[in-house]
C-alpha cells in the first residue's frame, strides 16, 4: 500500500489514465429484511492517475468479472448527479468523460473479450500491468489500503488479519445493509478523501482534477469541460 514513486507514464491531464481494480471490503453486511449477515462486499473502483480523484466505482455481493469492469468504467464516463440523489447525499461529485487509457493488472476479467472488445468500440485504450511490478498498481492499491482502515471502525468489520480480529464476532456485530455501507462510502469519497490534501500531490484531488480541467491561470491550460454521454 505504499505509494509507487516517480510519475505514471502518461498521466499529465484528467482522464489520460484511469486505473481500475477490486477489493474485497473487509466489512460483513446484512439482510434488509432478517438483518442476517450476507457476507461481504467487492469493491471495484476507477481512479484517474493525475489527480487520484474516484471516477467510477462498482460494488457488489458477487465476485469480480467483466460485469464488474464493465459497470464500474460505465459509472466513471456518466455523471453521478442522479445516483447521489437517489442515496440521499448532497455533496458534489462533478466527474465525468471517456478516459483515453484504462489501466488494469493481468485478471483474466480485464482481459476478457467483453471489456477489450467494448475499449475498442469505444475509443478506450486497454493497458495492463507489466508482469511481476506491483508499484504501477500502487496508486489505487494505496487507495485501497486507506479504504480499508476506514471500515476497520465500522461495526461488521472483519479487520485486514485473524489477530487484529481475536476475540471479535464479525458476524455478530455486523449491522449495516447493502445499501448502507453504499451510501458511507460515497460520502466518504465525496465528503473525505476528494476534498483531503492527498500527500503526493499537495493539494486535494478535487482541486487537483478542477485545475487539470479548467486550468489554474498559471503553467496548467486546463483540457476543457468533458462532453457529458446518456446511458444507453
Amino acid at each position: 500500500f505504499e505509494p509507487a514513486a516517480g510519475e505514471f507514464p502518461g498521466a499529465t491531464y484528467p482522464l489520460a489514465v484511469v486505473q481500475i481494480d477490486h477489493h474485497n471490503l473487509d466489512l460483513i453486511l446484512v439482510d434488509d429484511k432478517s438483518r442476517l449477515p450476507i457476507g461481504r462486499a467487492w469493491l471495484t473502483l476507477a481512479i484517474d492517475v493525475f489527480s487520484r480523484m474516484v471516477v467510477g466505482y462498482y460494488l457488489s455481493l458477487e465476485a469480480p468479472s467483466a460485469q464488474s469492469v464493465g459497470m464500474c468504467v460505465r459509472n466513471a464516463i456518466l455523471a453521478k448527479d442522479q445516483e447521489l440523489s437517489d442515496l440521499g447525499i448532497q455533496n458534489r461529485w462533478d466527474v465525468w468523460g471517456k478516459m483515453t487509457t484504462l489501466h488494469a493488472d493481468n485478471g483474466k476479467d480485464f482481459r476478457s473479450n467483453t471489456v477489450t472488445e467494448s475499449c475498442l468500440e469505444h475509443g478506450i485504450s486497454i493497458e495492463w500491468r507489466p508482469v511481476k511490478t506491483p508499484n504501477w498498481g500502487g496508486r489505487i492499491e494505496r487507495l485501497f489500503g486507506t479504504i480499508a482502515k476506514e471500515f476497520h471502525a465500522l461495526p461488521g468489520t472483519t479487520f485486514s488479519n485473524v489477530r487484529s480480529r481475536e476475540g471479535y464476532d464479525s458476524d455478530a456485530e455486523s449491522a449495516m445493509t447493502f445499501k448502507e455501507a453504499q451510501r458511507w462510502l460515497l460520502l466518504w469519497i465525496t465528503g473525505v478523501y476528494h476534498e483531503r490534501k492527498h500527500s503526493e500531490l499537495n493539494a486535494s484531488p478535487k482541486d487537483m482534477w478542477e485545475r487539470g480541467i479548467l486550468g489554474d491561470g498559471k503553467r496548467m491550460k486546463g483540457i476543457g469541460i468533458p462532453p457529458k454521454y446518456q446511458d444507453s
